[in-house]
C-alpha cells in the first residue's frame, strides 16, 4: 500500500480503473533510442448519482492531479485525489496521455547516459451530466454561465544524466519541472470550484556503489513548489496559496545471496 512506500518509490493505483488503448513508436539511431507514446483512457468508474455515503468507497479528497512527491494520508492541504477514492458521486471522465522520451549515449569517458522525458496529460471530467437537451446540472442551474467540468492540463519535463566512474561506482543527477493547470479542480456544486495552478521544480542526485551482491545507494532531492488557488471571475472567495521547500535524502543497502 502507498502509505508504506518511501518518497522515491513508485505509487500504486487501484485496479478498479480504466480501459483504453496505447500507441507506441520507437526509433533506434546508432546507440540511441527515441520513443513516442500516446494513450487514450476512459474509466470503468464513470457513472451518475452514486451513493458514496454508504455503498461506494469515498474519501475526503476525490479530485485533482495527485502530487505523489508531497502527498500524505491526512492530506490536510488538499494535495490531490486520494488514490483510495475510487468512486465519485458523478463522473464522466476521459484522459489523453502523450509521452516523448529518449535514451542518448555519448562516447565521453566511460560513457554518459542522458534520458530526457516529456509528458502531457489532458484530463477531462464532465462530472454531472444533464439527462437531456432541456436539462442542466445542479451546478449549471445555480451558477448561470458556468460549468462544473474539470479540465486538467498537466505538463512534466524531466532529464537525467548518469556516468559510471568505475564498474562499481555510478553517479546520477537530474531535474524535473512540473506545470499543472486545473480548472474547477476542487470544491462542490454548492460552494463552487477552485482553479489550481501548480509550479513545481525538483533537483535530484544519486550515488550508486555495487560490490559483489551488495549495492549501496544514496539519493537526495530538493523540491520547490507553489500552489496557486482561486475561484472563478466575480467570486470574492479566495483560498490561501501554498508553498513548499523540501530537502530530503535516503540511504539504502541491498544485499542478495
Amino acid at each position: 500500500a502507498n502509505e508504506f512506500v518511501d518518497f522515491d518509490e513508485k505509487w500504486y493505483e487501484s485496479a478498479i480503473g480504466w480501459h483504453g488503448a496505447t500507441l507506441l513508436l520507437e526509433q533506434i539511431v546508432g546507440r540511441n533510442l527515441f520513443s513516442a507514446e500516446y494513450t487514450f483512457l476512459t474509466y470503468n468508474t464513470n457513472g451518475q448519482n452514486r451513493d458514496v455515503e454508504t455503498v461506494y468507497p469515498d474519501f475526503l479528497h476525490t479530485d485533482g492531479y495527485t502530487d505523489t512527491d508531497l502527498f500524505d494520508y491526512a492530506n490536510v492541504y488538499d494535495r490531490g485525489r486520494d488514490l483510495r477514492s475510487v468512486y465519485r458521486e458523478n463522473q464522466d471522465r476521459t484522459s489523453h496521455i502523450a509521452v516523448l522520451q529518449g535514451r542518448i549515449n555519448l562516447p565521453m569517458g566511460r560513457g554518459v547516459s542522458i534520458v530526457p522525458k516529456f509528458k502531457y496529460i489532458r484530463d477531462l471530467d464532465r462530472r454531472d451530466i444533464p439527462d437531456g437537451p432541456d436539462d442542466r446540472s445542479y451546478y449549471e442551474a445555480t451558477h448561470p454561465g458556468l460549468t462544473d467540468n474539470y479540465v486538467g492540463n498537466i505538463f512534466i519535463g524531466r532529464v537525467n544524466f548518469a556516468y559510471p566512474f568505475t564498474d562499481e561506482f555510478k553517479f546520477e543527477i537530474g531535474a524535473q519541472i512540473d506545470r499543472w493547470y486545473e480548472d474547477n479542480r476542487s470544491g462542490s456544486p454548492e460552494s463552487g470550484y477552485n482553479d489550481y495552478t501548480t509550479r513545481k521544480n525538483k533537483l535530484f542526485s544519486a550515488l550508486n556503489y555495487s560490490f559483489g551482491g551488495a549495492t549501496f545507494r544514496y539519493y537526495v532531492e530538493v523540491i520547490d513548489k507553489d500552489l496557486i488557488r482561486k475561484f472563478g471571475e466575480g467570486d470574492a472567495r479566495q483560498e490561501d496559496n501554498l508553498y513548499w521547500n523540501v530537502v530530503r535524502s535516503k540511504a539504502t543497502l541491498e544485499v542478495s545471496w
